[in-house]
């Protein structure tokens, strides 16, 4: 699957999961954020969503599934990733998503 902010998204996750030892903290979770688009996770604990975020920064790899943050695999090149977000935030008008993010990459 190829992504790129050129084509309108920012974000895609395709069929990602991801397991720690017998928890399943992603199971199959597919997402696709657009330019300017502002997303929140929201869940219980143990929901996911500080697994997704660090499968999104390259923190974390994925089990299965595709990744592309900002047209980059963040499992495959983290360092581009947070490049292209901190390049991102000047142009935040274009790329609100790194509003949200921004903080956590610096």
């Amino acid at each position: 699957m190829t992504s790129t902010v050129a084509n309108e998204h920012v974000v895609t996750l395709d069929r990602v999961s991801k397991r720690f030892k017998s928890v399943v903290a992603l199971d199959g979770l597919t997402l696709t954020v657009e330019r300017g688009a502002t997303l929140g996770l929201l869940g219980l604990n143990g929901a996911g969503k500080t697994t997704t975020m660090k499968l999104l920064l390259g923190l974390l790899h994925p089990d299965f599934g595709e990744i592309n943050m900002l047209g980059v695999d963040p499992a495959v090149d983290p360092v581009s990733v947070k490049q292209r977000g901190r390049s991102a935030r000047r142009r935040s008008s274009q790329l609100g998503l790194a509003l949200l993010w921004g903080p956590l990459i610096c």
